[in-house]
């Protein structure tokens, strides 16, 4: 698999894997339950998708492979630290629900923020010379 096809996949799993992002303000203690399980494993399915990442990119030796890697071990990391904010946010929110608010709006605009970064970089094609270089 080319450096290309192998960044543009993980790319795509970390686009797919952000909806899942959404925070919606639980009404109820079961609500909250099942929002910290959901955002549980979405911490899990990026630790993952790191993993993959680190074996896919860390062997390779060209400095596109490197700039590569790195972009997608930032991204994840992001995403990781974004399902981590809103587990807490969502435990919290029974406690402090108009604390929860004004911290929610905060990640809101993270998400979209991280959302359109991927977004960005999915049209993002690496040079053929990188490519013939890995």
């Amino acid at each position: 698999m080319s450096i290309q096809t192998a960044f543009q996949t993980m790319l795509e799993e970390l686009y797919a894997i952000s909806p899942y992002l959404n925070f919606r303000l639980p009404k109820s203690a079961k609500s909250v339950d099942q929002q910290v399980e959901k955002l549980l494993l979405v911490e899990q399915r990026l630790c993952c998708l790191e993993e993959k990442v680190i074996q896919r990119f860390s062997l390779g030796g060209s400095p596109c492979a490197r700039q590569a890697y790195q972009t997608l071990i930032n991204l994840t990391e992001q995403m990781r630290l974004a399902a981590v904010h809103l587990r807490l946010l969502t435990e919290e929110h029974l406690i402090d629900p108009e604390g929860t608010q004004a911290c929610f709006q905060t990640e809101v605009v993270r998400h979209s923020e991280l959302l359109n970064q991927i977004k960005s970089l999915k049209v993002v094609r690496l040079t053929h010379k990188c490519i013939a270089n890995s």
